[in-house]
């Protein structure tokens, strides 16, 4: 089977209509309202950063992550918010290209960690944030409904020189 060429680049504006259809087409993803959607590329604050995987057809996944703020005493703490990839294109790496992207911005920006939350029925997920070196933190119990759904804090540490 031959593999189709993906890469990731920084999601803008025109590709909102592309995040929202993908993030509707997999039931794991985050369904947020249009103001979230349009916040990502307004809102200031927290900063977000958002990263969409482009196939030669058509762009296959996506990523938004927000950016802490470094304190004094100690690193910015980043947060994964949204996360999807479409199901032609599953199982060719784009999850992991896409959190290889974040985790690369996260330790430019000398932050400290990066907090996920995931339910803990989604094991490919979990699979896959293991696999990247995401460990449990925390859980919040009948977090998620639809179905009623605990839901399971991971945590990945960044190390690097400050």
């Amino acid at each position: 089977m031959t593999r189709t060429p993906i890469t990731i680049r920084p999601a803008a504006l025109k590709d909102l209509p592309a995040l929202v259809a993908l993030s509707q087409a997999s039931a794991d993803a985050a369904h947020w309202s249009p103001l979230q959607w349009d916040d990502i590329f307004h809102a200031e604050t927290p900063a977000r950063h958002a990263w969409i995987a482009q196939s030669p057809e058509a762009p296959c996944g996506f990523l938004v992550a927000a950016a802490g703020v470094a304190g004094a005493a100690e690193p910015a703490e980043w947060e994964l918010e949204n996360m999807a990839v479409a199901e032609a294109c599953r199982r060719q790496g784009v999850g992991r290209m896409l959190l290889r992207q974040l985790l690369m911005a996260a330790t430019q920006a000398h932050s400290g960690r990066i907090l996920l939350e995931v339910r803990e029925s989604n094991l490919a997920a979990r699979a896959l944030y293991t696999a990247m070196g995401f460990q449990l933190l925390a859980r919040r119990r009948g977090y998620y409904d639809h179905p009623a759904e605990d839901a399971l804090i991971l945590v990945h540490m960044l190390s690097h020189a400050r």
